[in-house]
């Protein structure tokens, strides 16, 4: 039994070297045959079919390290905070104030922060501007000022010293009761400057490990002194287009350009037909060869940093793309997933920084699948994997900037036919 076993193994092997030897295939490596990659640059901007820039909704940003409060560009932003462990009755204070102590990341312009008491129950994980759950829309009035204003320096941490009125109001001499907003719902941190300057915080959430602390001593019924120290349980931040647009989807025509807050997509679409890499200079690739049998073992889209733009983010910061195949010929703004572009196995995300002055984007499975013949030449779509994090903002030059101007990178190897 083990013979006839061991004699079928045998003739399989044998009939799968037969079958690999006799058909067509871009073979790499093979002895005696001079069919090293070849790299070809694509900076001539007439291969440079289409692009442009759009705008996307505002959604949450889940597990977010930041709370934003202020103004950028059109936007603008306003923090949540809950703590569910206050307590609710306290029979005296050890001090006469709350102290709310923030860590603070990055600030611009910043002058003060507002406080509020929110006025109805959200969900952290769907609060938007629009929307404080995912059934139930913000009230009109759904927060109420608390009459207190804190003038922000560029500190690390910020100690602010509430009053402590301001959360708890005195029933007698002997002890106080939480006020219910707060206890239920928490509070809001927004920007005491009217303006349209730009103008914002980022302050550290719950999930970077260091999130808003509040603290204060105080007495319990027999006269103990009790410490409360406890970071926020629930955190985020909300913001619109303060121009009141914010079903509108602007389009940037003739512009790159990628936005966290309000995100902003971009869509590119470079000729990379057979004929590009028949007419290219030593492409080893003639009339009569299978354009599709060609491997890419590389492609990149190379795009340049402008020195200076209205559009450019003032602090610098990380940016992760991501490329997505366009599926459909005639997408609407903005792009739907699954209907006018989809994620392409085996893609990979690129990153880079604001400090750069060049970014390189991984774009080899998609070039691949449309060299191929297995996928149309609909364009690409990049975004940033961050959208909605923070203010980050970052414009790319086009064919239009001298200098500045896109490029595709493509190392492949042409394909070999053995008899």
């Amino acid at each position: 039994m083990y013979r006839i076993s061991k004699a079928i193994i045998i003739i399989l092997i044998f009939i799968l070297v037969i079958i690999g030897c006799t058909q067509k295939k871009n073979t790499v490596g093979v002895p005696n045959v001079d069919n090293e990659p070849i790299e070809m640059i694509i900076s001539d901007t007439t291969y440079f079919v289409n692009f442009y820039s759009f705008e996307d909704s505002c959604r949450n940003y889940i597990g977010n390290s930041k709370l934003i409060v202020g103004t950028y560009e059109n936007n603008e932003a306003k923090s949540l905070i809950r703590f569910t462990s206050l307590p609710d009755t306290v029979y005296q204070f050890d001090s006469e104030n709350i102290t709310l102590t923030l860590w603070l990341e990055n600030s611009l312009n910043f002058e003060s922060l507002e406080f509020g008491k929110l006025k109805q129950e959200w969900v952290e994980s769907y609060v938007t501007w629009k929307a404080a759950t995912d059934s139930t829309d913000w009230e009109d009035e759904f927060f109420e000022n608390l009459d207190f204003t804190f003038d922000v320096e560029q500190t690390d941490s910020l100690n602010i010293e509430i009053p402590r009125e301001k959360f708890y109001s005195e029933v007698s001499s002997s002890y106080f009761v939480i006020d219910s907003l707060i206890y239920k719902y928490g509070l809001i941190l927004y920007s005491g400057s009217s303006d349209d300057e730009n103008r914002f915080i980022e302050i550290n959430s719950r999930e970077s490990g260091t999130g808003p602390l509040l603290s204060f001593d105080y007495f319990d019924v027999e006269g103990d002194t009790i410490i409360y120290s406890n970071t926020a349980t629930y955190d985020t931040f909300m913001y619109l287009k303060k121009d009141g647009t914010n079903e509108n989807f602007v389009t940037f025509e003739n512009e790159l350009i990628i936005s966290n807050i309000q995100p902003i997509k971009m869509y590119v679409n470079f000729d990379i037909s057979d004929s590009v890499f028949i007419n290219a200079d030593s492409s080893r690739i003639g009339d009569n060869y299978d354009y599709t049998m060609m491997t890419i073992n590389k492609a990149e889209l190379i795009l340049c940093i402008k020195d200076s733009t209205e559009f450019t983010y003032p602090l610098e910061t990380s940016f992760t793309f991501f490329p997505y195949l366009v599926i459909s010929e005639d997408p609407q703004v903005p792009f739907a997933y699954d209907e006018d572009y989809e994620y392409i196995y085996g893609s990979i995300n690129s990153f880079g920084s604001s400090s750069d002055s060049v970014f390189v984007i991984d774009i080899t499975k998609i070039v691949q699948g449309i060299t191929s013949g297995e996928n149309e030449n609909n364009g690409i779509l990049i975004k940033s994997t961050k959208e909605n994090k923070d203010f980050s903002f970052i414009d790319f030059g086009t064919k239009f900037d001298e200098g500045k101007k896109p490029k595709l990178r493509i190392i492949y190897t042409p394909p070999i036919f053995e008899d």
